[in-house]
């Protein structure tokens, strides 16, 4: 386990980084863990310059790493790891991924899994104010579809008004009237509602 003595609180990171700077210099950074005398990332760890890249400092992370358990060790899925297909599958059903089959074998383990298992009331609570926020949600993207929806009718009503109402009274259907003007049936009778 490292030493971590806490010198000052509350100071800004380039004041920091100085004053790390100066203490590995004053100490020696043969006797620390830091492979940087400055602290931080930043370019100079790039490419040739990066010192984890020369045998001796590497040798010296992997002895300091040997005995450590792995902080994935035993979870399944999670590793940085990127197999080519991360992103891949976005938006994407597992009926679209795996085929029908191999999708409801998949629905069935996740389904099994989960038999039993008890919420705890701070994730009840958690789940319940989530569908609280999308159910708020989704009645303000209904209502700004309906603003948007009535705008859209008013701007559509001003330009065909007169050639819906002409259609009607020659006689023409909904349906056709619709095709003729290139409008959706709802807004051809709704015009025509209005007059």
């Amino acid at each position: 386990m490292p030493i971590i003595i806490r010198i000052f609180n509350d100071i800004e990171e380039n004041v920091a980084y100085d004053l790390e700077f100066s203490l590995v210099n004053s100490i020696g950074i043969d006797n620390l863990s830091n492979i940087v005398p400055g602290g931080g990332v930043g370019v100079h760890l790039l490419g040739d310059k990066n010192p984890t890249k020369r045998p001796e400092v590497a040798k010296k992370i992997s002895e300091s790493c040997k005995g450590r358990i792995p902080w994935n060790k035993g979870l399944r899925g999670l590793s940085y790891k990127d197999n080519g297909n991360y992103g891949k599958f976005k938006g994407m059903t597992l009926e679209e991924i795996h085929g029908e089959k191999k999708a409801s074998e998949i629905k069935k383990k996740q389904f099994e899994k989960k038999i039993g298992r008890k919420n705890t009331l701070e994730t009840k609570i958690k789940m319940s104010k989530s569908s609280i926020l999308n159910v708020e949600g989704t009645k303000r993207r209904i209502s700004a579809m309906l603003k948007a929806r009535e705008e859209k009718f008013l701007q559509t009503k001003m330009l065909f008004e007169d050639d819906v109402l002409y259609l009607h009274n020659s006689g023409f259907s909904i349906f056709s009237i619709s095709k003729k003007l290139g409008l959706t049936r709802y807004i051809v009778k709704k015009i025509i509602e209005e007059k």
